[in-house]
């Protein structure tokens, strides 16, 4: 190797072209591309030796190789260009070696303009008592990838040997923003940590050693942070929320239903159609919620009963319903049998105040059954009316709006995650 006019930097003769192929890291570096025609040359304690003459031109480095950038605090020069993909080539992602003469070597990662700052690790992970799971640095990862990488282009210079076609056994654990990674062959097993580096970092960091144009983030990386809020924390707020609109329920709107009146209505015996009117009962309250429950004992027939909500000072139309009531038995197969359907509870929600009465036209069946008497047909009708002022309708709006936001957050959150695990091999 010869000295350049540059202090500490070196070059040597390409063997194929004839040009320099430059050394940044002098005594470290052990692979070395020409930048004119991309041949490979490794070096070892014999010398420089051609390991393949050409490469493919397809890919291009987006950093300006041999150039120095301060980035987290610290200069790098740039040494080395890599593109590596998985062996089927469904996707690709380009390695950028990073050089500090203090800090050493760090790699720089891009893939679909997602960027990831890794280094390589002194100590290697641990079990984490699942075959999804190892814990490293007090965090647990869980595994987002294994399978083989392949070498597709190499520019600059390394310090391992390296060429295009190299094959490796990779693995990849994720625990955004970080991701930690293992990469072996025959000759060993190293692993890198990295975190996830925002686009906007990497642009104003390598803004003046871009060759084109940084590329747009696409999709969702392995170990990039959800911009959603996290989901236990979302629930848990909502719980809170849901405690206070409950104890506001009980203790605003709940109110103590008030009996207005319990009335028995008699009938005469005779006749089949009968016309029933109750006492006269006030509601105080806006939009109070009146309850009216109706008793009718009934013995082998069924009665129609027509009823009216009257209002009396013309405050609301009056309200009109109608109710059936029945009661049958008898043997079967020697065998008894009931059924009864004479006991009943009606509500009216946001009633206005005023003076109302209740006001029921009785239909029974017009022939007895049996040869029934008109005597054993019973004639009395049971009238409780209450004033329910319990609202609950603002508790449950409040409640759906209060949960369409947790909601909508996972919906958001399961497409972001569904994303990102598109290029998983343990699937999404």
């Amino acid at each position: 190797m010869t000295g350049n006019s540059g202090p500490k930097v070196f070059s040597f003769q390409c063997e194929q072209c004839g040009s320099a192929i430059p050394v940044h890291a002098p005594g470290q570096s052990l692979t070395f591309v020409c930048p004119s025609c991309s041949t490979i040359v490794h070096e070892s304690s014999r010398g420089a030796r051609v390991i393949q003459k050409t490469q493919s031109d397809h890919y291009k480095s987006l950093l300006e190789l041999g150039a120095k950038v301060i980035f987290r605090g610290d200069k790098w020069q740039i040494l080395g260009f890599m593109v590596r993909s998985d062996v089927e080539g469904s996707f690709y992602w380009r390695e950028y070696l990073l050089f500090n003469p203090k800090k050493g070597f760090r790699f720089l990662t891009e893939s679909d303009g997602h960027w990831n700052f890794l280094t390589v690790t002194r100590f290697n992970p641990k079990p984490d008592g699942s075959l999804n799971f190892v814990k490293w640095g007090g965090r647990r990862y869980q595994t987002f990838y294994q399978g083989q990488s392949k070498v597709q282009f190499v520019l600059g210079e390394f310090y391992w040997r390296v060429k295009v076609g190299d094959l490796a056994t990779v693995a990849d654990y994720i625990s955004p923003p970080e991701i930690l990674s293992s990469e072996r062959n025959d000759d060993e097993e190293t692993w890198t940590v990295g975190t996830y580096i925002p686009r906007d970092d990497i642009q104003k960091a390598f803004l003046n050693v871009f060759i084109g144009q940084l590329p747009e983030a696409v999709g969702v990386a392995p170990n990039q942070i959800s911009p959603y809020t996290d989901q236990g924390k979302i629930w848990t707020n909502w719980a809170v929320f849901a405690l206070i609109l409950l104890a506001s329920q009980v203790l605003v709107f709940n109110r103590t239903d008030k009996e207005l009146f319990n009335e028995k209505l008699n009938r005469d015996l005779d006749p089949v159609v009968q016309t029933l009117t109750t006492q006269s009962f006030d509601l105080k309250n806006d939009n109070a919620t009146l309850e009216i429950n109706l008793k009718m004992p009934l013995n082998n027939t069924s009665v129609q009963l027509d009823g009216l909500i009257v209002p009396e000072a013309n405050q609301m139309p009056a309200i009109d319903f109608s109710r059936d009531f029945s009661a049958y038995s008898g043997f079967t197969d020697g065998e008894s049998w009931s059924e009864n359907e004479n006991d009943m509870t009606l509500v009216f929600p946001q009633m206005k105040p005023g003076r109302y009465h209740l006001k029921f036209v009785a239909r029974r069946d017009a022939a007895l059954p049996g040869g029934m008497q008109p005597t054993s047909v019973p004639h009395s009708l049971f009238v409780a009316v209450k004033d329910d002022t319990t609202t609950y309708w603002p508790f449950w709006v409040a409640l759906v709006a209060l949960t369409a936001f947790p909601l909508t957050q996972h919906v958001f959150i399961q497409n972001f995650e569904r994303k990102r695990h598109l290029n998983s091999s343990l699937g999404a």
